[in-house]
């Protein structure tokens, strides 16, 4: 497997400011999992973040939070998902963490997202 993977990062504040660059592929340590990505979508905050209109955007930042693929490695203490799953991400770009949905980790129904 490749040492490095492409991605769309927002380099600096203001509009625009993206670059297509090569990143190092993280490593499926103890509970986390590597996905090979096979489809990124562009959601609004993806355009919000392109546009330069967060207030205080961390940069660099790689954009397209939501995203299909398959599970390609599995850390140590993975137990609910294997090599060769097929997932998608659940985004929480902003929830509240106190309401019932997001106690019973509904995030996606937070009224506060």
């Amino acid at each position: 497997m490749s040492k490095t993977m492409k991605g769309v990062s927002k380099q600096a504040p203001g509009y625009d400011q993206m670059a297509f660059i090569d990143l190092p592929v993280p490593e499926a340590t103890d509970d986390k999992v590597l996905i090979k990505v096979a489809y990124t979508g562009i959601c609004g905050s993806d355009i919000h973040t392109f546009k330069g209109e967060y207030k205080n955007p961390t940069t660099p930042v790689v954009l397209g939070h939501e995203f299909s693929g398959q599970v390609v490695e599995v850390g140590a203490n993975v137990t609910k998902v294997k090599v060769g799953d097929r997932v998608t991400s659940e985004t929480t770009f902003y929830v509240c963490g106190e309401c019932d949905y997001c106690k019973e980790k509904q995030y996606n129904l937070c009224p506060h997202r």
